[in-house]
């Protein structure tokens, strides 16, 4: 029986296929033009445009005539393949190599020898695997290399697609696969030192990797470089002299072993096979730079993320319940609603999220930003009039002026001045139509990402049932940080869910999932449903995320059978309470209100808060820095988010860490108090609301 990969494994398969990638196409562009002067020297033999006299003398010579004759540019020649090609190739080396290794599973223990048996057959099998996807590029790459016209008229190729359609046309699709069968050799012995080798002399020299110093690594990166590329390079001219053979009516070469003994015969033996290996060196430092840099990780005490009921986890009931149902129902429907029919997971979300928020019925969608930007034209027209609060987010505004509804703005989370608007507006014409407004929308936020300031519902509710107007609130932040049980920003103030029209929030934050809601009345539902585009072009949410969601939503609940939700509510605001105390007694101006779990600690100076967040990293503390444009220009801050999942002794060494880092960059623009210690009634959790910070 075999085991389902875990979603650790599939996480750091991903990982490791994006940090090898990236930093290999970096490398590979920085030592571009040695790679182009490596492959005209090795092959310029083959090469029927370079004549006999033409021939260049070595690396000197060959850089400087192609810089006089082909331009500064031709250094990159072909580059650009080089870079598709290097990314899934470097990438799905390292992703296969581990994966080769977990099922050789060798111990760390056991001897040096069979440490490097194992490796080196690893990295061998992870290059010969990642070979038969990107052989086609390697090979355009090598053709565009030696294509040593000034002009594109000059050239035999003008780039990738005309290089691949010529050859196909001439020698069929084989033709892009000539010296396959040594790059397979080539790579095997190539991969087998170059990751074997570097692994093997690692694990002699440091037990943990994250302990290596960069520059013992490129040390040893570079010495297994040259090493493996010594050994392998006549493999590495064979398969590219094979290569020029595509597209030629003459027969350079008629077989793989033809083509080693006329290289030994006829260009003066052995040597023969190593013509541009001292550039093939310099350009290995790329590959060292590889080894070099991936690997290594940083642990911190997050508060970066908006994980405020800690379901982000690898492991537990939530991740298990994703996993269960990528089994069950796979991971995508590949399709909106509106075309191949809704999902019966989806619909129990709807449902559950329905019943956790207290409403008549919910709609979901894949994206949070699309949630808002998307559907607020389903809801208001031109003859329309919005109040939108001065600090709404992106989404909200970009969904309201695409309504076409007139947009007015109210001083931040103030009712008095919403009020104020909405009766100037009632006293005047539609500028747009010339007639009265035939629906008035005030658009709040819960909580305010950037301000940690909770919405003062009450008043907004008292001003919508006063005037006739819709209250949409967006709970992208409040729904499960705020509330006994994580209900949102209408049960912190005890509100009813009936008072408010609209009630969107994201999946994706207390949720740890994906997408987005809006609830509200059976009827304006259907009515969303039908008309929305989101509605229209949103896919069908992915089953995995569905069930990671809803199993948070159940334990929210309590439909688990434990107060594991009511807990997690709980001390998500004793955290908060504790953490916004301590931070104003230690001089630190924080903006928001006591019980929001978005903290802003106010630097005001964009080089203050760069500073900040540089040094907390360095301390083990991830923080996110926020200047303009994101915020005014003279009010740059450092934001922390509150987690449940955050204990005490963590908190405690982030504040004690803050303290150290504000003395340093001069930001406790408060009064220190001189009796730090926050009191029990300040951080327990209570049924007390206030709107005062």
């Amino acid at each position: 029986m075999v085991d389902s990969p875990s979603p650790h494994g599939t996480r750091k398969f991903i990982l490791d296929f994006a940090a090898g990638g990236a930093s290999a196409a970096l490398a590979r562009t920085i030592v571009a033009p040695i790679d182009r002067v490596k492959i005209l020297l090795q092959l310029q033999h083959a090469q029927p445009t370079i004549g006999e006299n033409e021939r260049y003398k070595g690396i000197g010579d060959c850089m400087g005539r192609v810089v006089k004759e082909q331009g500064v540019a031709s250094l990159w020649r072909g580059n650009g393949i080089n870079v598709i090609r290097i990314f899934p190739q470097q990438a799905l080396n390292f992703a296969f190599k581990d994966t080769y290794r977990a099922i050789m599973n060798v111990d760390k223990n056991a001897s040096v020898w069979k440490r490097l048996g194992s490796n080196l057959a690893a990295g061998g099998a992870a290059g010969a695997t990642s070979l038969m996807f990107i052989y086609p590029l390697d090979f355009a790459r090598t053709r565009l290399a030696t294509d040593i016209g000034r002009s594109a008229e000059q050239r035999e190729f003008s780039g990738l697609v005309d290089c691949t359609k010529k050859i196909v046309k001439s020698d069929g699709v084989i033709g892009l696969y000539r010296g396959f069968n040594s790059s397979i050799q080539g790579i095997i012995i190539y991969r087998a030192c170059y990751f074997g080798l570097f692994d093997t002399i690692v694990e002699s020299v440091v037990e943990d990797r994250k302990k290596l110093n960069f520059f013992v690594a490129w040390v040893i990166g570079q010495c297994t470089v040259v090493t493996s590329g010594l050994v392998c390079y006549p493999w590495d001219t064979v398969r590219r002299r094979m290569m020029m053979q595509s597209g030629r009516s003459d027969v350079l070469y008629k077989s793989t072993l033809d083509c080693w003994k006329k290289v030994y015969i006829q260009e003066g033996g052995f040597k023969a096979f190593y013509k541009g290996a001292l550039s093939n060196v310099f350009r290995g430092m790329g590959s060292a730079l590889v080894l070099a840099y991936t690997g290594g990780t940083t642990e911190v005490i997050n508060l970066g993320s908006y994980n405020y009921l800690g379901f982000s986890h690898e492991n537990g009931p939530c991740a298990d319940a994703a996993s269960l149902a990528i089994d069950k129902h796979g991971v995508s429907v590949g399709s909106t609603r509106h075309e191949i029919g809704n999902h019966s997971q989806q619909r129990e979300l709807e449902e559950c999220i329905a019943r956790y928020l207290g409403v008549e019925a919910a709609v979901t969608f894949p994206m949070g930003f699309g949630t808002n930007s998307m559907n607020i034209g389903s809801l208001v027209d031109k003859n329309s009039l919005i109040l939108s609060d001065a600090l709404n987010h992106a989404s909200l505004c970009l969904g309201s002026r695409m309504s076409g509804a007139k947009v007015k703005v109210f001083k931040h989370n103030d009712p008095k001045n919403c009020e104020k608007q909405l009766r100037q507006a009632l006293c005047q014409p539609n500028p747009n139509t010339g007639k009265p407004y035939n629906k008035i929308l005030i658009i709040v936020e819960g909580i305010y990402s950037m301000e940690g300031t909770i919405v003062n519902l009450p008043e907004f509710i008292r001003i919508k049932k006063k005037y006739g107007a819709y209250l949409f609130l967006d709970e992208a932040h409040s729904v499960g940080a705020l509330g006994p049980t994580g209900k949102g920003v209408v049960e912190y103030w005890g509100c009813d869910p009936r008072d408010v029209d609209i009630m969107m929030g994201t999946l994706t934050k207390s949720f740890a999932g994906a997408g987005g809601y809006i609830g509200g009345a059976e009827r304006t539902i259907r009515h969303i449903r039908a008309t929305c585009v989101g509605a229209c072009y949103g896919t069908v949410m992915s089953p995995p995320v569905i069930a990671q969601v809803r199993s948070a939503m159940r334990i929210m609940q309590g439909e688990d059978g434990t107060r594991i939700g009511i807990t997690k509510a709980e001390q998500l605001l004793r955290n908060t309470r504790y953490f916004r105390a301590r931070l104003k007694q230690m001089g630190f101006i924080i903006y928001g209100h006591m019980d929001s779990p978005v903290v802003p600690l106010m630097s005001f100076y964009i080089t203050k808060v760069v500073c900040f967040g540089r040094e907390t990293l360095k301390h083990g503390v991830g923080i996110v820095s926020v200047a303009f444009p994101a915020t005014p220009l003279t009010k740059a801050r450092a934001r922390f988010c509150i987690s449940a999942d955050h204990t005490k002794e963590q908190l405690d060494k982030v504040l004690e860490v803050c303290s150290e880092v504000g003395d340093v960059t001069g930001t406790k623009f408060g009064t220190i108090d001189p009796n730090p210690a926050p009191t029990e009634e300040m951080i327990t959790p209570s049924v007390e609301r206030t709107i005062d910070a």
